[in-house]
């Protein structure tokens, strides 16, 4: 994981990002954070069904 964040720390501003790092917060425990960064993903050409397929995965482990 440390390795993941030494990449995703340096491009952690860019939009085609926002999957990845949600998925770095996701298994990191962070759901909330997680959850950002799909939300903000789904809105990124391109990356919109990966983005809506994780929020939905990540919506059955997060309580509100």
């Amino acid at each position: 994981m440390d390795e993941a964040w030494t990449y995703l720390s340096k491009v952690q501003d860019k939009p085609e990002a926002y999957n990845n790092l949600g998925i770095y917060y996701w298994l990191k425990g962070n759901k909330y954070k997680a959850e950002n960064y799909f939300r903000k993903a789904s809105k990124v050409d391109g990356e919109e069904e990966k983005a809506n397929a994780n929020l939905k995965m990540l919506s059955k482990y997060v309580i509100r």
